[in-house]
C-alpha cells in the first residue's frame, strides 16, 4: 500500500474508483463504520455497484471521498 500511496503523491495519479477496503484505510475507519456512513450520512458519497448481482463489486469515487473528507475538516474547524 505504501508504494501505491507514494505513486499517487509523487506522480499525482489518482484512481477513479476505489474498493471499500481502500476507502476504510484512507479514512481510518472499519468496514462497519463505512457501512453506517453510507446508510445514515446523506452527505457521504454513494457507492457505485458494478453489476446487478448481489455479489457485484462495490466501489467509491476517489475524488468524491476526498471532497467529503475535506468538507468534514472544514466543519470541524468552524
Amino acid at each position: 500500500m505504501k508504494n501505491f500511496e507514494n505513486l499517487l503523491i509523487e506522480k499525482k495519479l489518482y484512481p477513479l474508483r476505489v474498493k471499500k477496503k481502500i476507502v476504510c484505510e484512507l479514512l481510518g475507519i472499519s468496514v462497519n463504520h463505512l457501512r453506517n456512513l453510507t446508510i445514515f450520512d446523506d452527505s457521504f458519497p454513494k457507492p457505485i455497484k458494478t453489476g446487478t448481482k448481489r455479489q457485484a463489486g462495490v466501489y467509491f469515487d476517489y475524488l468524491e471521498i476526498v471532497e467529503w473528507h475535506n468538507q468534514q475538516l472544514k466543519l470541524r474547524d468552524r
